[in-house]
């Protein structure tokens, strides 16, 4: 396969996704994956949203070189656009089976389609708060992705060792990795990964509860 347009049609078809599909789980229009798929687009900037749903590594679909397959993953990346909303306390020992069969369990519908095994969380607490920039205010609900990549300036969901997870924003310079406090009130706002950081998701969205 010599072209971009050439391993997306090849991964559409064994993965069984449509070119109509891919476009509504990435929101776009179903041109501009035709167009992706016909050569006439050479590139786009969702790649790795492609490559994710796909489960295919960008490196490869992008120029071919390379495995194939996301390193260290051989699970489809199945979007969803309906998650459940878990508690805090429940997060070091998800089990999103039990707790979607819980007929007491809330869901919430998100704008844009999710991975799988994605859940919501409603914010507690006001140290993600800030008076300029992004903002997370209690009451609020965030949907996490656990198997979104991990890359510098996003928000997470983690935990240093010892301790419970928490909301934070993930930044990295200079090899060094660090989690960040938004409310400028609060002493000691960033914290040096210097030890072990245990991942339990990516924040891929911010709604209101208005209930």
């Amino acid at each position: 396969m010599e072209t971009f347009a050439e391993r997306l049609i090849e991964s559409l078809n064994k993965q069984k996704v449509t070119q109509s599909e891919l476009a509504r789980l990435l929101g776009i229009k179903p041109q501009s994956v035709q167009a992706l798929c016909s050569g006439r687009a050479k590139t786009t900037a969702y790649l790795s949203d492609i490559s994710q749903i796909l489960n295919v590594s960008p490196i490869w679909l992008r120029s071919g070189k390379g495995p194939r397959s996301l390193a260290g993953s051989d699970r489809v990346y199945l979007a969803t656009g309906r998650i459940p909303i878990v508690r805090w306390d429940q997060i070091e020992h998800l089990d999103l089976v039990a707790i979607a069969g819980d007929e007491e369990t809330t869901w919430i519908n998100t704008p844009k389609p999710l991975g799988a095994d994605s859940f919501a969380l409603k914010i507690v607490g006001n140290s993600m708060m800030n008076p300029a920039g992004d903002s997370f205010p209690p009451g609020h609900i965030i949907a996490v992705d656990p198997k979104w990549p991990l890359k510098n300036d996003c928000y997470v969901i983690a935990s240093m060792e010892n301790q419970k997870p928490v909301l934070r924003h993930y930044t990295e310079e200079e090899g060094r990795q660090y989690l960040r406090l938004l409310n400028p009130s609060y002493p000691n706002p960033v914290s040096d990964v210097t030890g072990h950081m245990k991942l339990y998701g990516i924040v891929r969205g911010l709604y209101k509860d208005f209930d």
